[in-house]
């Protein structure tokens, strides 16, 4: 797990690299959506899932368990922020 600034990730929270073992999480998260984040991208590094919306319904599930507070700050800072749904949107119309 690495922390890296906003400006490596932006508009992504997290992002894992499954084939190279590592996920990135942003640094300048609220600690609560920081630990849901990271756990979310954990998850990833293991999951054997191929299709992509599964694997990310997965990923949310198992860290809203254990971090629900991190997961409803998660979705608050999304429904906030354009450049997040404009991400959303890009990805449900390219399928990836």
């Amino acid at each position: 797990m690495k922390y890296v600034p906003k400006e490596a990730l932006a508009p992504c929270f997290g992002l894992a690299r499954p084939s190279l073992g590592i996920a990135y999480v942003r640094d300048d998260l609220p600690a609560r959506v920081q630990a849901f984040v990271t756990d979310h991208e954990l998850y990833h590094l293991t999951d054997p899932a191929v299709n992509w919306i599964w694997r990310e319904i997965k990923a949310n599930v198992h860290a809203f368990v254990r971090h629900p507070l991190g997961g409803l700050g998660c979705v608050a800072l999304t429904v906030c922020s354009g450049e997040r749904w404009r991400l959303y949107w890009t990805r449900l119309r390219e399928g990836k």
